[in-house]
């Protein structure tokens, strides 16, 4: 590593098993193959002690990583370090200040190297910089950032940075504890290393001061609250320009940037609008709009988010600001309005102008992710070439490709989210199923292959490994036909009492099992309705209520316009679980094996029924 110096006189360093200065003679060990610039292998480890962090490391280059935290003792210190390490929507950041990132970049406080591996596909190779070896030994060993770009592990702190001058296109540091000065102190270190032009992001503390301990809750750990004055967005940005530091921004994160779900330009009163009109309804949403309009007025709308990061540009003097260098975005703007949305494999950004939703881009979290985004192209693309009056309910888009991996694009579609009709009341139940499930039936004929014999065994076969049910005697006959996987109200728009879009078809089949859609729609539509899983299932389907009734006579309908038994659907009726499960095994997306663990509860609870004992599975007639 060329860029490495002597932190004490900028002597460049050779690289032999120990680092020694050329200039100063100088001499600084390698500790597991990582420069080493620190008298000892470890400081401050956060939720695990030193020792129980080097057999974390240990099991990490011996095994895996996710073997690692599966060995942690505790299931709240295990949630909370695989949150540590895997959080990709932390990182969302990056798509809206993409033009701030490239070149060689430098992460201080790099940790287990989740940031540096996010960083990499957006830059030409990272340095990770942390004061606790064995969290660097754990980024050596991720192998899935082994394809996202050169990450370089180094064992030193902000005081002595071991590097030579003006080597850095963009650098990353967290700050949320310390003073002011401290943090001057920071970047005034941290310039000598920049080229003009180049950039810097930093995260602070929001809410005036406190929001790091809100943070430090809602990520399973412990509360830490600094002893020196509150690191306000307003006295950052001052001590960055003091420095030469400009076109400054701010990013904040709601509802905390350790429970990522909406990413903004905190300065824009819209963008609050957009996040919060998404989580509430009525009153709560009028008052909401009233209340970021205050802040906005009043100047301190960026401090509510708890954690915010700044981004600047060093332009210390009037050449360097008009020929700085300038990168592109991973999504270019197309409006003044941006809100990233947070998903387990892809990012949505929103782009908004005055009159509503102009575009929509979906964003892979990691470069393996972008196969989710062809397989969504590629399933649409279908439906829609073959379709006829189905076609305007399929979304129109395409797919790009990009530094973060192929994006796909889309264009809004017309009409209300399900959900929403059926929050605020506009939509009956018993209106919602009808609709929905006439639109199933519609597709599925349209869509539908001829009739397919499968006995148990190969049912069990194509629903996989986590499929736990031996009770299933008979042969069944179904069709193949295209799935969309995920259809959930969220999915659905209405319009004029008719389905007028179905959208995200990213866990969608070309031939698959036609009771994948129609029952986890209703699966699903239970718990939505109810709050829980079990509760919803029971209320829909096992009670004998007026849910029940409405729900049999729909279920008896969708059967027969379709000619599958009820045997069929009741043995099928869990099965989308089995196949979200399948198909994030096959495109690489991380999911907890407690997500995986809910959803075999959910197919055990639905299978501990027989089917006589389903209210909703009876024959029914509308009265």
């Amino acid at each position: 590593m060329s860029v490495l110096a002597c932190p004490e006189c900028f002597g460049t360093l050779e690289s032999r098993e120990d680092v020694t200065c050329g200039s100063c003679g100088t001499s600084f060990r390698t500790r597991y193959g990582i420069p080493s610039f620190l008298p000892t292998e470890s400081s401050d480890s956060g939720l695990l002690s030193d020792d129980e962090l080097a057999e974390f490391a240990n099991r990490a280059e011996e095994q895996s990583v996710r073997r690692a935290i599966a060995a942690v003792d505790n299931e709240k210190r295990r949630q909370a370090i695989s949150n540590e390490l895997n959080s990709v929507n932390r990182d969302n950041w990056r798509i809206l200040a993409s033009s701030y990132l490239g070149g060689r970049c430098l992460d201080l406080n790099a940790g287990f190297g989740r940031r540096a591996g996010q960083l990499a596909p957006l830059v030409d190779e990272v340095y990770a910089l942390d004061s606790n070896v064995h969290k660097l030994r754990v980024l050596s060993a991720r192998d899935e950032f082994r394809d996202a770009g050169p990450v370089y592990p180094v064992h030193a702190t902000a005081d002595a940075l071991p590097f030579g001058p003006n080597v850095f296109d963009t650098v990353v540091l967290e700050y949320f504890d310390g003073s002011l000065a401290d943090l001057r102190t920071t970047l005034r270190a941290v310039v000598t290393r920049l080229e003009p032009g180049s950039s810097v992001v930093v995260f602070t503390s929001g809410g005036f001061g406190v929001g790091k301990a809100l943070d430090d809750v809602l990520g399973g750990g412990r509360p830490s609250v600094s002893s020196c004055r509150p690191m306000t967005h307003g006295r950052l940005r001052s001590a960055l320009r003091s420095l030469g530091f400009w076109d400054l921004e701010t990013l904040s994160f709601l509802p905390t940037y350790s429970a990522t779900k909406y990413v903004f330009d905190g300065g824009n009163v819209h963008n609050y609008d957009v996040a919060l009109s998404s989580e509430l309804d009525g009153r709560f949403r009028d008052v909401s709009k009233l209340t970021t309009a205050a802040f906005d007025r009043a100047a301190v709308l960026s401090e509510l988010s708890p954690i915010s990061c700044i981004l600047a540009r060093y332009e210390p003097d009037e050449w360097s600001r008009r020929s700085h260098r300038t990168t592109g975005h991973v999504v270019e703007p197309q409006t003044d309005s941006r809100v990233v949305v947070s998903g387990r494999a892809r990012a949505i950004v929103l782009d908004y102008l005055e009159e509503g939703l102009q575009r929509i881009h979906k964003v892979p979290n990691r470069r393996r992710h972008g196969s989710i985004n062809r397989n969504e192209g590629r399933v649409v693309d279908h439906l829609r070439w073959n379709g006829d009056e189905l076609s305007d309910t399929f979304p129109r888009g395409d797919v790009v490709t990009s530094s973060m991996g192929p994006i796909r694009r889309e264009e809004p579609v017309s009409g209300t989210q399900l959900s929403e009709c059926l929050s605020n009341g506009t939509v009956s139940f018993e209106a919602c199923i009808d609709t929905v499930l006439e639109w199933v039936i519609q597709f599925q004929r349209r869509y539908r292959r001829s009739c397919d014999e499968r006995v148990r065994t190969e049912v069990r076969g194509a629903a996989s490994e986590y499929w736990p049910d031996e009770s299933f005697q008979g042969d069944v006959t179904l069709f193949g036909v295209p799935v969309h996987g995920d259809l959930v109200s969220g999915n659905v728009f209405v319009e004029a009492d008719r389905v007028s879009a179905v959208i995200d078809w990213e866990y969608g089949r070309l031939n698959g099992n036609p009771i994948v859609d129609s029952g986890y729609f209703l699966l699903r539509l239970g718990k939505e309705l109810f709050g829980t899983f079990d509760e919803g299932f029971e209320t829909l389907f096992v009670r004998d209520n007026g849910y029940s009734v409405a729900l049999s006579a729909a279920i008896d309908r969708y059967c027969e316009q379709l000619e599958i038994s009820k045997e069929a659907f009741y043995y099928y009726l869990p099965l989308a679980y089995a196949h979200r499960i399948e198909i994030e095994r096959e495109h690489g997306i991380r999911v907890s094996e407690r997500t995986i663990d809910k959803r075999l509860g959910r197919i055990d609870l639905v299978r501990s029924y027989e089917m006589d004992e389903l209210r909703a599975l009876r024959s029914s007639t509308r009265g």
